[in-house]
């Protein structure tokens, strides 16, 4: 499931929160331009991941099981 546009003051709510709940972050671009044009996290937790992107354009994206991202948008009033 992916949930697109997400303001990126609540993207980076959501990976502090991702990161205090156990959540391991396995890989994360870092290229010259990361977290200027584009930026991704992904992260695992037991054999559940996802997937974080942001872009200076259309903001932060979160990708990953239907269940985990419904209760992400649910606790941040995401749609």
């Amino acid at each position: 499931m992916l949930i697109e546009n997400i303001p990126t003051d609540t993207f980076n709510r959501i990976v502090d929160h991702l990161k205090s709940d156990g959540w391991a972050c396995i890989d994360e671009y870092d290229n010259m331009d990361a977290w200027i044009d584009y930026g991704m996290l992904r992260f695992r937790r037991n054999t559940d991941e996802l997937v974080l992107e942001w872009t200076n354009w259309d903001e932060g994206s979160i990708d990953g099981a239907p269940e985990i991202v419904t209760a992400l948008a649910q606790h941040y009033n995401l749609t």
